[in-house]
């Protein structure tokens, strides 16, 4: 689903969102168009920034039913992008304020439009915190695989793996799952 042209509290979140983009980029050291000090409406504080999400809240309040849900939709596959499990995308919705009504009603126009199921979402986790090891370990002599995905599939790196999961919100079956087809395709 590509973002639309909401009606008024998505301007502010967009808005939000370009702000908040700026700020990340300054704390992992990178450099943005904007200086920090000049991005406006950045919130610089704690308390600016829970002002800025009680904002959030109140236009998210205030709009229609179906924009809710139209925008609960966006979110739920936004958050699915970035790898959340089931019970964090919930979870997000319901501090944003959203009724259980409105995130069901948005979860299921989020499937209508192919939304992936949480275990191929946890399995590209993993695939991804896979590859981004296999990056790191460039001079490592020991690898197995196939040829194409050789990685060395240590106790440290499916602890990393099990760690990204459930920070991400996945149970332990999907967890252990999830490690289990990791190690049969990256060899063990």
């Amino acid at each position: 689903m590509q973002p639309v042209q909401y009606i008024g509290f998505l301007a502010g979140l967009q808005e939000a969102c370009t702000e908040n983009i700026a700020y990340f980029l300054k704390i992992f050291g990178l450099h943005c168009r904007k200086p920090r000090d000049k991005v406006k409406g950045r919130p610089d504080t704690p308390a600016e920034r829970t002002e800025t999400m009680a904002k959030i809240k109140d236009e998210f309040a205030a709009a229609s039913r179906r924009e809710q849900v139209r925008y609960c939709a966006y979110k739920i596959e936004e958050l699915a992008e970035a790898g959340a499990s089931d019970r964090k995308i919930r979870q997000k919705l319901k501090e944003l304020g959203a009724s259980g009504e409105v995130v069901e009603d948005a979860w299921y126009e989020a499937l209508d439009e192919g939304l992936p199921e949480e275990r191929e979402r946890a399995l590209r986790l993993a695939e991804k915190t896979v590859r981004s090891a296999k990056s790191l370990m460039v001079g490592e002599q020991e690898t197995v695989g196939d040829g194409t995905d050789q990685v060395q599939l240590t106790d440290k790196l499916l602890r990393r793996v099990a760690s990204r999961l459930s920070y991400q919100g996945y149970g332990g079956e999907v967890v252990y799952d999830t490690l289990d087809q990791v190690r049969r395709k990256y060899g063990d």
